[in-house]
């Protein structure tokens, strides 16, 4: 994939102020928002329905979390292909939260967000 085809990306936060501007932020970089989503289950039922590219996933999805968002969406067969990326205002992932995971997932803080740093993460 060069670096202008167009990804679609589904983005599940719990902040409302921040899916709309990441929405925007991300269709200006030439990321296709297709879907946005505030909680696991409406995040995994989002990536199954529109089939997005990339799931940006913020770490802390209120109560729930977002690395429990990715594992689910590795283990679904409904979402294979999908590229996840946790996001956080963190600028690093809690340490805490890597010892559940099988492998350190791509991630990206908040404040570096656009398009040109997501083609950068899955390149």
């Amino acid at each position: 994939m060069t670096n202008r085809e167009s990804l679609r990306c589904v983005i599940v936060d719990d902040n409302t102020e921040y899916l709309t501007a990441a929405t925007a932020l991300l269709q200006q970089g030439g990321i296709d928002v297709v879907g946005t989503a505030k909680s696991v289950a409406d995040g995994i039922h989002a990536v199954e329905r529109l089939q997005p590219d990339i799931a940006l996933v913020d770490v802390h999805l209120g109560e729930e979390s977002g690395f429990d968002l990715i594992e689910q969406l590795d283990a679904h067969t409904g979402t294979a292909g999908v590229t996840a990326i946790l996001t956080s205002t963190f600028t690093e992932l809690p340490l805490t939260d890597l010892t559940t995971a099988d492998s350190t997932p791509r991630f990206l803080p908040k404040l570096d967000l656009s398009g040109d740093a997501i083609r950068a993460l899955i390149a």
